[in-house]
């Protein structure tokens, strides 16, 4: 009996340490951001008067996350990551592609050599023009966030079937490169994407290069390219950037050419607030008289680490038939803002868990 009872005891010591060393060795994380609030624009697209409203992702978006990783000994790590989104007002999938994890899906290997991972996943180039180079770090309200949706939608924000491989910093600098094949009988170029982005960022100084094209869905023409390059620095509390991009876009009927150029400051005041603004200037140059001018700012309050209030007022002056939008998440922006000038007003909580 003593000697069962032993043995009983090593062995289920032995589970015991088994099952904690996989614990150690792998990691699951659930992650989040709920994002609501209200909102003021002075026009709507087709002119249709002003809109008053409760408003999803007003700075940020309202997503939900598992990502994951598991040391695989020797250097090696394998990682995984499901992303959607989904809006506050409804309860439905948001700020994503539709589907339930319609912002990133993807697995990945991570070791000494960088990081390589297949799936769903943002392009270099819109990682570069949003997320990294935006004067006021991307907010859907009163950024390039817009800018970026009214010339290319969702392409080369949510890329499927891509491979991407990202490499270790060196001196400052890395670099990030997709592929991503169409898929179609017949020929590898039709809906084939590329992107690729080289990055710097080491002391106060950062920046970015990157390019991104896309090729049709039915005869494997490049029908958008991106550029973007942008330098931000650091002074003390205060971050200043600079950027210019363009979107060459000859899906549209007409064809579409548009360079952006956009400057501001993002100041940290205390721990607890934070002000930032910036100025974009937007042209065709396909079509000299489309112009817009949109001049945007907004304030953070954290009440702790993880929930913020915050405000925000956008402003944009659209010529010809630019019709650049102010928030990313407002019904009918993509379809394009009337000509002249449309305010807007944000007041909002988020909340990341």
């Amino acid at each position: 009996m003593l000697t069962q009872s032993c043995g009983k005891i090593v062995a289920g010591c032995a589970i015991g340490f088994v099952a904690c060393a996989a614990q150690a060795q792998s990691q699951v994380t659930l992650y989040g951001i709920a994002d609501t609030g209200i909102f003021y624009q002075s026009k709507s697209t087709g002119n249709n008067g002003a809109i008053v409203g409760s408003l999803d992702g007003g700075e940020a978006p309202s997503l939900y996350g598992l990502e994951g990783k598991e040391d695989l000994g020797g250097g090696l790590t394998a990682n995984f990551k499901l992303e959607g989104g989904f809006n506050t007002t409804s309860g439905q999938f948001g700020n994503s592609n539709g589907n339930m994890f319609g912002r990133n899906a993807y697995v990945g290997l991570s070791g000494v050599f960088g990081t390589v991972r297949a799936g769903l996943q943002f392009s270099p180039f819109f990682t570069a023009v949003v997320l990294n180079g935006d004067p006021r770090g991307g907010p859907n309200n009163g950024s390039l966030l817009p800018i970026y949706a009214d010339n290319f939608g969702i392409t080369g924000l949510f890329d499927s079937n891509a491979i991407e491989y990202l490499s270790p910093q060196i001196a400052g600098f890395s670099g990030q490169v997709e592929y991503s094949p169409g898929g179609n009988p017949g020929s590898y170029l039709t809906n084939q994407r590329v992107s690729a982005m080289i990055s710097y960022n080491r002391g106060p100084l950062a920046g970015d290069i990157a390019y991104y094209q896309a090729r049709s869905t039915t005869n494997g023409q490049v029908t958008m390219e991106g550029r973007t390059v942008d330098i931000r620095y650091t002074f003390s509390t205060v971050q200043v950037a600079v950027a210019a991009t363009n979107f060459r876009n000859t899906s549209q009927n007409p064809g579409t050419n548009v360079y952006v150029f956009d400057g501001g400051a993002y100041w940290h005041i205390t721990p607890t607030i934070g002000l930032n603004g910036a100025v974009y200037y937007s042209c065709d140059e396909a079509t000299r008289q489309n112009q817009s001018t949109m001049v945007a700012m907004g304030v953070d309050y954290s009440l702790s680490k993880r929930t913020t209030l915050y405000g925000q007022i956008g402003y944009v002056q659209n010529r010809g038939t630019m019709g650049t939008g102010l928030n990313a998440n407002a019904d009918g922006q993509l379809a394009g803002l009337p000509q002249g000038a449309t305010t807007t007003v944000n007041f909002g909580i988020k909340h990341f868990f």
